[in-house]
């Protein structure tokens, strides 16, 4: 099991790093300018850091956010929907477990679940419930293929 967190986490990290280096992105698909924005606040009230990038070949946003007083916060890269393949979806973690689907954008405060529903997020691992992972060949826009 820790190995597996491990990994997932070593994983979100590296594809946090790559989307800082090659142009992938956080927590919302799109931004205004590219850049840094320090003092980023998300629809739900976390604050933290942005990275945006809107040029070729890869859009979308880095975003490091969280609230002290709710002991909540992500860090998600978030691809744009332009993005071909898996680059236009998200990959991260928050309080709640490890998140990521290869379409769609993570929502900020969204319920996390393994088979989730209109406007939550994801579940790649929930720290709550890690062993409630669809089977492969479940269905779904975030599903896991069958080998």
């Amino acid at each position: 099991m820790r190995k597996i967190l491990t990994s997932t986490l070593v994983g979100a990290v590296v594809v946090g790093g790559l989307a800082l280096s090659a142009g992938v992105a956080g927590a919302n698909s799109s931004c205004g300018s590219a850049g840094v924005n320090p003092s980023y606040t998300d629809a739900a009230g976390n604050s933290g850091v942005q990275v945006c990038t809107n040029g070729t070949p890869v859009q979308g946003t880095v975003t490091a956010a969280g609230s002290a007083s709710t002991a909540t916060g992500y860090v998600v890269a978030d691809g744009s929907p332009s993005n071909s393949g898996a680059l236009s979806g998200y990959i991260g973690a928050d309080n709640k477990g490890i998140v990521g689907c290869s379409s769609g954008d993570y929502t900020p405060g969204a319920t996390d679940s393994y088979t989730p529903a209109s406007g939550q997020n994801n579940a790649i691992l929930l720290f709550s419930n890690p062993t409630g992972a669809p089977a492969p060949g479940s269905s779904g826009p975030c599903a896991v293929s069958a080998p």
